[in-house]
């Protein structure tokens, strides 16, 4: 169960059935994994195509939240071609991806190998393989600041940091600090 969904919910019977289900309380985690495939592919309004994949830790490869975000990158395709762009704790890619489409030229940055090797596999499924993507396996906070005494600029930052996580040396992410 997410802590952060554990709450009433508006519209119950929304909820049920449910193909899938996920208790950090449970020694397997994911429940009905059987009902689903895996991977199964989606697709945003931006024309970016995600595989989705249950992961050990409760996500699926995307933050339906951030929906808004990539509306928005789309609704400004003519103001963000051409536009440089650094996507900080970028994940499997969607708002990368929604920036490519858009024509920006996006530096994609996280401190997980498998989630790149994830968003650039989301690259080759949206039909932006050969987008001016950089892939970046880093920690956010050390690459920003090479990226600083290197004199690089960019038009448009996006950070969507977790509120825990883990670097690339194992050490840990709280965004408090």
């Amino acid at each position: 169960d997410c802590p952060a969904a554990n709450r009433s919910k508006a519209s119950p019977k929304l909820w049920e059935p449910r193909a899938l289900s996920f208790s950090r309380q449970s020694k397997e985690g994911w429940g009905n994994l059987d009902q689903v495939p895996s991977p199964w592919t989606v697709q945003l309004n931006s024309g970016v195509s995600m595989a989705l994949s249950p992961t050990p830790f409760g996500h699926l490869g995307l933050f339906a939240e951030q929906s808004v975000n990539w509306e928005w990158i789309d609704q400004q395709r003519d103001q963000l071609r051409g536009l440089r762009a650094i996507n900080l704790f970028a994940y499997t890619g969607a708002t990368t991806l929604a920036l490519a489409a858009a024509g920006a030229s996006v530096t994609h940055v996280d401190s997980a190998r498998k989630v790149v090797g994830w968003a650039r596999e989301n690259a080759q499924l949206s039909g932006l393989a050969h987008a001016p993507i950089r892939w970046i396996v880093d920690d956010a906070l050390t690459f920003t600041r090479r990226e600083i005494k290197r004199g690089r600029k960019y038009d448009m930052v996006v950070a969507d940091p977790p509120a825990f996580g883990h670097g690339l040396k194992r050490q840990a992410w709280k965004l408090e600090r």
